[in-house]
C-alpha cells in the first residue's frame, strides 16, 4: 500500500427505517454511540429521554459496540425495561488513489457489525429473536454464576477481609512478643 495514498471514506448512512428491529414503537430516542462518546453524556439525554418517550435505541457499531452494550445495560438496571437486540451490518467504502500513473484507484468494501438495542417501557413482542424480559439474565450467564458460586462455597475466608501473607506474620509475631513480656501470675 505504499504507493497508494488514503482518499475518502463514505460509510453507509444510518436512517430510522434501516434499523432492524420490527414494530418500532413511533416516537423513541434514538441513540448512536461513537467511540468518543462519553457514557456519562449519553447516559444523561437517555435516561430523560426514556422517561419522557417510553422507548429508546441504542446503535453503535464497530469500537462502539461494548460502549453501546454498556449503556444499554445500564439504563435498564435504573429502569426495568423490555429488551430487543439485533446485529447486522454497515457498509463503508474506503478509495485509495494511486501514488503512480499506472495503477489503478483501488476500493476496499467493508462490512462493520453494528449493534442495535431497543428498551421499551411497554412489552414487546417476546416471540421476537433477541428478545429480554426485565431482570431477565441469560441462562448462560446463570450456569456460569452458579459454577462459581459453588467453587467458592467451600471456601471459609470468603466473608473475612483480606490479609496478605505479610499481615499474618506481623499479627503473629506481635501476639507472640506480647506474650513473652507476660508476667507470670503469683
Amino acid at each position: 500500500m505504499e504507493n497508494y495514498r488514503k482518499g475518502k471514506n463514505v460509510e453507509e448512512e444510518l436512517t430510522r427505517d434501516k434499523i432492524p428491529i420490527p414494530d418500532l414503537p413511533n416516537n423513541f430516542i434514538w441513540m448512536q454511540v461513537h467511540g468518543g462518546s462519553k457514557i456519562r453524556n449519553l447516559l444523561d439525554v437517555a435516561l430523560k429521554g426514556f422517561v419522557d418517550q417510553g422507548a429508546v435505541v441504542w446503535t453503535g457499531s464497530g469500537a462502539a459496540i461494548s460502549k453501546t452494550i454498556s449503556c444499554a445495560e445500564i439504563l435498564k438496571r435504573k429502569h426495568k425495561a423490555h429488551q430487543i437486540t439485533k446485529i447486522s451490518y454497515r457498509k463503508y467504502e474506503e478509495f485509495w488513489e494511486p501514488l503512480l500513473e499506472e495503477l489503478d484507484d483501488l476500493v476496499v468494501i467493508r462490512d462493520e457489525p453494528i449493534i442495535h438495542i431497543l428498551l421499551s417501557k411497554e412489552p414487546l413482542n417476546t416471540q421476537e429473536l433477541g428478545y429480554q424480559a426485565p431482570g431477565e439474565i441469560d441462562s448462560s450467564f446463570k450456569v456460569a454464576y452458579e459454577k462459581h458460586n459453588s467453587k467458592s462455597a467451600g471456601n471459609k475466608n470468603r466473608n473475612k477481609p483480606y490479609t496478605s501473607n505479610s499481615e499474618q506474620k506481623s499479627q503473629s509475631f506481635k501476639s507472640q512478643r506480647q506474650g513473652q513480656h507476660k508476667r507470670p501470675q503469683t
